[in-house]
């Protein structure tokens, strides 16, 4: 039911910006998976904060790395635990690569959720002082860390006694860190059952959660890049109606009583992909940071407007 839920909603997403009384949504295959390839797992812009991009990075890394692990819990959870670890079975030694490389980067996937909640929390960035930034937005923000913190944890926890468990699993750094902690059988499995439910909850709650928070842009990103196409030249369309009244007032003429329609009234005046990335909008506040307004106290945000 999350799983319907989650993707109905990135659906509705697609079908609202196609609404677009402009233009709809064009696909342009090869386009889409380089904006992916070079925006969304490269970074491309995100890098220009050399830090906060690299721990971004390793969020959304070990992000997908979870998602790995879903289908197994999901396989294993519909089997009654009769199966365990279905894929090490079927790939064999190309499994413990691929374990042992998800393993590190659910590591570094922790660090930098701890990283963001000191940067975000303490550290306190102009983006995370803003005056349109009220209680609600940083509640969401926390509970989105914690989601992800705990979502990994569980992960981890699951890796490191399976690893201690079965010695022919390669799974470092889980291995070592919950090794440390617990080492006889009963612990490995309490250690392991708790890990898997609370994945598994979590995962649950994130599914309902996520289209309602901001974070909800990591799916949403990904569908906006696939549909963009960059436009070579910025450019302003101007209203044929809005010049003659323009060229009639200069030139001291009564102006033409046509109603002129210029600007966005409404959503739907905008173009779809422009509404589209509205819903990818990461709500980070780099916008308003870079707008002189917004910098000398003025009550313009761009991000509120987003």
């Amino acid at each position: 039911a999350g799983m319907v839920f989650f993707f109905w909603r990135l659906y509705l997403v697609i079908v609202i910006s196609n609404k677009s009384l402009k233009s709809k949504l064009k696909v342009s295959i090869l386009n889409g998976l380089r904006n992916i390839m070079v925006f969304a797992l490269g970074h491309k812009k995100m890098l220009r904060k050399r830090w906060a991009g690299i721990f971004h990075i390793f969020v959304l890394f070990a992000f997908f790395s979870v998602n790995i692990f879903i289908i197994e819990v999901l396989i294993e959870g519909f089997s009654g635990f009769a199966i365990h670890r279905p894929f090490y079975s079927v790939l064999g030694r190309l499994y413990n690569v691929i374990v042992a490389i998800t393993d590190v980067i659910l590591w570094a996937g922790l660090i930098s959720v701890i990283f963001f909640f000191i940067r975000r929390y303490f550290i306190k960035p102009v983006q995370f002082r803003g005056y349109e930034l009220g209680k609600a937005n940083h509640i969401d923000a926390l509970v989105d860390l914690i989601a992800i913190f705990i979502l990994i944890t569980g992960v981890t926890m699951v890796n490191g006694a399976d690893a201690i468990k079965i010695p022919s699993l390669t799974f470092p750094l889980s291995e070592k860190i919950w090794g440390s902690i617990v080492r006889n059988s009963e612990d490995l499995l309490f250690l392991r059952t708790v890990g898997w439910f609370l994945h598994t909850l979590m995962l649950i709650f994130f599914l309902f959660y996520l289209p309602f928070s901001k974070h909800f842009h990591i799916f949403t990103a990904f569908v906006y890049l696939f549909f963009y196409e960059e436009r070579k030249n910025a450019y302003v369309e101007i209203s044929e109606g809005l010049v003659k009244q323009i060229k009639a007032i200069m030139e001291g003429r009564e102006p033409p009583s046509e109603e002129v329609k210029y600007g966005a009234k409404d959503v739907f005046d905008l173009d779809a992909i422009d509404i589209l990335g509205s819903f990818a909008c990461t709500e980070c506040g780099r916008c308003s940071a870079s707008c002189p307004a917004y910098l000398t106290g003025k009550k313009l945000s761009p991000r509120k407007i987003m």
